[in-house]
């Protein structure tokens, strides 16, 4: 945490406020003001409690290529040893097939802790610096990247990453924004536009996202423009949040005003997903295409020549014909081989096939959609 101290540092010494804030407003008798949280977090598998799609196109992908191999997280973040075992937090298995690691989720929420107390000193107000923060008649915001509630994620179903779920939010995060009861919390990291009011808490996210996704989920955000989310104009508490209609109208926003959020459903796939996976065809054809071996056409197998092949053969050419067994070792211990496809067309003799895992080369990192 000494890099991101150290960032926080540096920008107080700008001037920049990075922690809550109460700004006093021109409107009413200078007892209106917005009082602004920024609540910092970090992700845990274990938040996800959803049950996840049996489909088997996904399930062949996921085999292939596993989710947790294409989040970039996984491969550009690194903690301290002594605060968190990579091991431990790049996954998105959850329990009880792995113990859940909630130390970097805890870690960041522990910087909102002082902040969370009526006795939390003012940044800016006219009350005096030991007065509470929120006084009556504020209107109350509060933001953060990642999620505070599942409900803010569509059903697994209906995700282009099922597993999704599995790094984009956090039980101590959720835990703190009930304890604070903003009148709006803003959110990010998902990308998808999104405006639902929950147990009395309005939650909006208005992402531009990345440029591909500018003719995708977040063509909206792009041709409606910025989000008025404050004016003091309105009134006091809950009354200075607008209506905000185009965050409102938005897809997933609609959607959930007339659908229930089923959770335990997952299937069908949505359309967008299985085309998502029907990309992946030639990488899962591949995984489980069988491997050719070429065998001399006059060899003969039998236990006899099975044994003293194994105790008397010599050390293999580069030339020499390579036979795979599934789940036997070959003699110089270093596991079933095979020869490539283009050894086997030229060889001559026999082919027999065995499937094989694919064992890709290098790793693939994708961003977080």
């Amino acid at each position: 945490m000494l890099k991101l101290s150290e960032v926080i540092c540096l920008a107080e010494s700008c001037g920049v406020y990075t922690g809550p804030l109460r700004v006093c407003t021109a409107h009413g008798n200078g007892d209106r003001a917005l009082c602004v949280y920024p609540l910092y977090s970090w992700y845990h598998a274990g938040w996800d409690t959803e049950p996840v799609p049996q489909h088997p196109a996904w399930v062949a992908v996921e085999d292939v290529l596993p989710f947790a191999k294409k989040w970039s997280d996984f491969g550009m973040c690194h903690w301290p040893a002594e605060v968190v075992d990579p091991a431990v937090w790049a996954t998105t298995a959850v329990p009880p097939e792995t113990a859940d690691s909630t130390v970097l989720a805890e870690m960041f929420a522990s910087l909102n802790e002082p902040f969370l107390h009526h006795e939390a000193p003012l940044t800016v107000s006219r009350l005096g610096p030991h007065a509470p923060l929120v006084q009556p008649g504020d209107t109350v915001i509060a933001f953060s990247h990642f999620l505070p509630r599942e409900e803010l994620l569509p059903e697994k179903r209906f995700v282009m990453e099922p597993l999704l779920s599995r790094v984009v939010g956090s039980d101590v995060l959720e835990a703190q924004v009930r304890r604070l009861s903003p009148h709006l919390h803003l959110f990010g990291h998902t990308h998808i536009p999104i405006d639902l009011e929950l147990e009395g808490v309005r939650y909006v996210q208005w992402p531009l996202g990345y440029s591909r996704e500018a003719a995708m989920q977040c063509q909206v955000v792009r041709a409606e423009g910025s989000l008025l989310c404050y004016d003091s104009a309105l009134g006091a508490g809950k009354d200075g949040i607008p209506e905000m209609p185009r965050s409102a109208n938005a897809s997933w926003s609609a959607y959930y005003r007339s659908h229930a959020r089923e959770a335990h459903i997952v299937g069908p796939l949505a359309p967008w997903v299985l085309e998502r996976l029907r990309q992946y065809d030639d990488v899962v054809k591949k995984a489980t295409a069988p491997i050719p071996v070429t065998i001399p056409a006059n060899t003969v197998f039998n236990a006899a020549t099975t044994q003293s092949t194994q105790q008397q053969r010599a050390p293999l050419s580069p030339k020499s014909p390579l036979l795979l067994f599934r789940g036997v070792k070959s003699g110089d211990g270093n596991g079933s081989k095979a020869a490539s496809p283009a050894a086997a067309s030229s060889a001559g003799g026999s082919t027999v096939t065995s499937p094989s895992p694919l064992s890709p080369n290098t790793s693939t990192f994708l961003d977080r959609r």
